[in-house]
């Protein structure tokens, strides 16, 4: 393999790795967000955010931690179309920090 090869597989590399953090932490601040809509403060918001994370991983795409963030959050008047902008403004939120 020439050096532009390996340069390029190693930046590919890395883009997916802090793509992949990104989205972890986006997730993270957003089950934080909900945690606190459903009234969890402090270990049991960190907890459900960490859990909403852990569901993240069960499919590609958002529907998994939708169907979740809606089962527990619909009852509150919270719908899907505020959650993906939520998961939206959670993610850029983390692309910036």
């Amino acid at each position: 393999m020439n050096c532009i090869g390996k340069i390029s597989e190693d930046r590919i590399a890395f883009d997916h790795e802090r793509a992949f953090k990104i989205r972890t932490k986006g997730v993270k601040l957003l089950g934080l967000w909900a945690a606190t809509k459903l009234g969890l403060e402090a270990e049991a918001a960190d907890t459900y955010a960490r859990a909403l994370v852990t569901i993240d991983f069960e499919e590609a795409g958002d529907e998994d931690i939708l169907r979740k963030l809606l089962a527990d959050l619909e009852p509150l008047g919270i719908g899907r179309a505020e959650l993906v902008d939520r998961l939206i403004a959670c993610v850029e939120q983390a692309s910036v920090q």
